[in-house]
């Protein structure tokens, strides 16, 4: 008998491995290398085009659904001003723009940290001179394949002396870009600042970023990427115009001289200019090489794929059909081995029981408590009716007092009973049958 058991617990131990991973397999879904789904991946991807006219770029993203389509349209203007990236966003093609925003790098600022606190504060810190983003060379685009439909747009953007370079993209798809995602509803923007002409060994870089938008800006703890497990260790701000969210954020660090440290931004404060009403500083060290990677995009786009059974209920139900399958064999296997037993109609029914969960010393007894523990839990109803094809079945009393007439030791009994448990009432008032029948002819 216990040579059965070990073959049995072998069997649904196997089963179990294997449904966990085809599970695993299904519910990956993903062999492109960005960690995305696939299948959400193909919901969310978009058109762009890029159209360049002199110090302007224009870029138009469409999402490609026939059902959901909208548009994010960018801006990308480089001028005595600085370099200017902004994005609108309309939901459908027929709507006016329902959202729109932006921000404009507009110099570096060269200064001594009076107080040590790694942030350019004017009315305390000691400024040594400002370098004005203001003579930029012709800006430079390509595009690459992500995949046989999907397309990355690179954009570069430098001053005349190569001090401050834009490394810009879009994508029309999930992709990984110097190791950072980047989704289609955003636009990365690598800051490299190289060869600075320091005037102090001592001094600090404030990269001056001014924030444009009809409302305000207000900083957050958590970005969305965090939120996604897109991304980690980010810091930015978001702004909100008729219930749609614009975002810029930051890397918490940046490579300096090769080596990752930590980047301090300034809370936002007011700026006099009456088109950018807030600004930040993005403060670096004193460097040769500094890169950092901003983004900005749009929150709450992304369009999820349908919502399938969770895995934890997938795991359960092909368990437990793998489980059904091995007890009715099991079962099968043991009636035929006792299809000859003998019938004794004098055994009390609940002598039988008392026997079988007191005296019993092989066989754990059966606590009903456990059975009903997935009843317990909150909303255990809904998570029921969620979880199809499984059976939750209850023993009569007609069926104990069937299975008495049997002259069985106790252990048999229980072995017995859990292995029903398994069946339709069906099936067993079938087995039973055939059961008396047989004992009946012998």
């Amino acid at each position: 008998m216990k040579k059965q058991y070990y073959l049995t617990g072998l069997f649904l131990l196997s089963i179990l491995i294997l449904n966990i991973t085809f599970i695993f397999t299904v519910a990956s879904g993903e062999d492109d290398g960005d960690g995305i789904d696939d299948d959400f991946e193909e919901k969310n991807k978009r058109y762009i085009e890029i159209n360049i006219e002199g110090n302007e770029i224009g870029i138009e993203s469409i999402r490609r659904s026939e059902t959901n389509k909208d548009e994010i349209t960018g801006l990308i203007l480089y001028d005595e001003d600085g370099l200017y990236i902004g994005l609108r966003y309309r939901s459908n093609l027929e709507t006016e723009c329902e959202l729109e925003f932006g921000i404009l790098f507009h110099e570096i600022i060269e200064y001594i940290d009076i107080n040590f606190n790694g942030m350019y504060e004017p009315e305390i810190d000691q400024k040594i001179k400002n370098f004005s983003l203001n003579d930029f060379k012709p800006a430079f685009h390509e595009s690459s394949d992500i995949s046989n439909d999907t397309s990355l747009h690179y954009i570069k953007i430098q001053t005349i002396n190569n001090t401050f370079t834009a490394h810009i993209y879009f994508v029309e798809e999930f992709t990984i870009v110097e190791r950072s995602l980047i989704t289609p509803t955003q636009a990365k923007i690598d800051i490299e600042i190289s060869n600075f002409d320091f005037t102090n060994e001592s001094s600090r870089l404030a990269l001056y970023t001014k924030l444009e938008f009809k409302g305000y800006y207000d900083e957050i703890e958590e970005t969305e990427d965090e939120k996604e497990g897109y991304a980690e260790n980010e810091n930015g701000m978001i702004t909100t115009m008729s219930e749609f969210t614009g975002f810029f954020s930051w890397k918490n660090n940046a490579t300096i001289n090769e080596v990752s440290k930590k980047v301090y931004v300034n809370e936002v404060f007011f700026d006099e200019d009456p088109k950018h009403k807030q600004g930040i500083f993005i403060n670096y060290p004193n460097a040769e090489y500094i890169y950092h990677d901003p983004k900005i995009g749009i929150e709450n786009l992304l369009i999820p794929i349908g919502k399938p059974d969770s895995l934890v209920s997938l795991i359960i139900i092909i368990s437990v059909i793998g489980a059904v399958s091995a007890s009715a064999a099991y079962s099968i296997n043991y009636y035929v081995k006792h299809r000859s037993q003998t019938v004794k109609l004098d055994k009390d029914r609940d002598a039988y029981f008392s026997e079988l969960f007191e005296n019993d010393i092989d066989e754990e007894p059966y606590d009903g408590k456990l059975a009903l523990q997935i009843l317990r839990g909150d909303n255990a109803i809904e998570k029921l009716l969620q979880i199809n094809n499984i059976n939750i079945t209850a023993l009569s009393d007609d069926f104990f007092e069937t299975i008495n007439l049997f002259e069985w030791e106790s252990h048999e009994r229980s072995e017995f009973i859990l292995e029903m448990l398994a069946l339709t009432p069906i099936e067993r008032n079938s087995i039973l049958e055939e059961m008396f029948k047989k004992s009946y002819r012998t």
